[in-house]
């Protein structure tokens, strides 16, 4: 039954980090209902919660049977998962704490492990019976207690919790999706995409490896303003390096110095071959415009067969069926992949060659023969 104001209500969760701590099971009073929030007064605190997370003193015991997920409330479980920011005390991998209710959303669990109570997403805790088998998987190409480092930058106001390409971390658990991990580094915890990370013997061959139209390194220059960036915004101008692609092959991730963050291939460009793009942004446009009237004047075939080299853009293999454009130095790319490239750079990203200059040769040429 849903509490009204005024109600007295029992809570499901511990709050051993709030200035008044609150035990499960503690009877507070309702002040304010708000969509799913609710402000409970505990005497000696007053704090907000979601609704699920407290119940009436008559609905406590049934509550205290029923499921969060693959759990039941009260059951023991292992964290798979480090968190160096809970307080009062950093929760450690491995600590058993008891499941208490849903989190924020039903994706989330709330467990008290006695010295500190927290949520965690459900895939970051296992039952004691899983322990071992959970210590001993693979997470993509990685296993769980492999040691990495960091592809990428992030910067907070706090240096505590900022997180550095080439720090070193170990590997915990699965992150949301097949593409994600925990990795553990020591002062700060963070769920990484797969190839925000590598093997340490393989961290310095990353320093050249393609993004898109650039390669990791290069430095690039903002053609846009973010002021909602933290801890301070990224002005159009500002320069950057490259450190990774970011969470699609759509974007990537460049360290401004003050600020870290992804961008799409659109907001950059070259800073060495375009160091005046921003104050001859009008004549740039109009260029940019040009290039691509020259780009969608490429044929469009379909792959009819799987081609014996791969797009040198995306590095992925040319498929039957997948449209491509082919340039008049008779390079083939898939046909998104040119059109982004083409974008950025409007040349042959195999010989370097201008597509307008190869499309003045290529009149020349069939010319003469006529």
């Amino acid at each position: 039954m849903r509490p009204r104001v005024g109600d007295d209500v029992c809570s499901l969760v511990t709050r051993t980090y709030w200035a008044g701590p609150v035990e499960r099971g503690q009877l507070g009073t309702v002040e304010r209902i708000a969509e799913d929030d609710v402000t409970v007064c505990f005497g000696h605190t007053r704090r907000t919660l979601k609704l699920h997370q407290v119940c009436l003193p008559k609905d406590f015991h049934d509550q205290s049977q029923m499921e969060v997920g693959p759990f039941r409330v009260g059951d023991c479980v292992y964290s798979l998962r480090s968190d160096p920011s809970w307080r009062p005390q950093p929760l450690r991998r491995g600590e058993v704490g008891t499941v208490e209710c849903y989190g924020t959303t039903k994706a989330h669990i709330v467990v008290n492990f006695g010295y500190v109570c927290g949520q965690l997403n459900i895939f970051e805790v296992c039952a004691p019976q899983d322990w071992q088998d959970a210590s001993r998987i693979q997470v993509g190409p990685f296993m769980v207690g492999e040691s990495v480092r960091s592809l990428k930058t992030i910067l907070h106001s706090r240096t505590t919790t900022s997180l550095h390409r080439g720090d070193a971390g170990i590997v915990e658990c699965h992150g949301a999706t097949d593409a994600d991990v925990v990795v553990n580094f020591g002062h700060v915890s963070k769920q990484m995409k797969l190839h925000h990370i590598s093997r340490p013997e393989e961290f310095d061959q990353s320093l050249g490896s393609r993004v898109g139209p650039y390669r990791i390194g290069d430095r690039v220059r903002c053609l846009r303003s973010f002021p909602s960036w933290r801890p301070r915004q990224v002005s159009t101008g500002d320069e950057g390096v490259v450190e990774c692609y970011g969470s699609t092959e759509d974007t990537l991730v460049v360290n401004f110095g003050h600020v870290s963050g992804q961008l799409s291939f659109d907001c950059v460009c070259d800073a060495r071959q375009h160091h005046h793009e921003v104050s001859l942004a009008p004549r740039l446009r109009s260029l940019c415009e040009g290039y691509q009237d020259a780009a969608r004047r490429l044929p469009v075939e379909v792959v009819k067969e799987k081609a014996g080299q791969p797009c040198a853009i995306c590095l992925s293999e040319m498929l039957p069926g997948e449209r491509c454009r082919r340039l008049p130095c008779l390079h083939a790319f898939h046909e998104e992949c040119l059109s982004t490239w083409l974008r950025r750079k409007p040349t042959c990203p195999l010989d370097n060659l201008d597509i307008n200059t190869m499309y003045a040769m290529q009149t020349c040429i069939e010319g003469a023969i006529a």
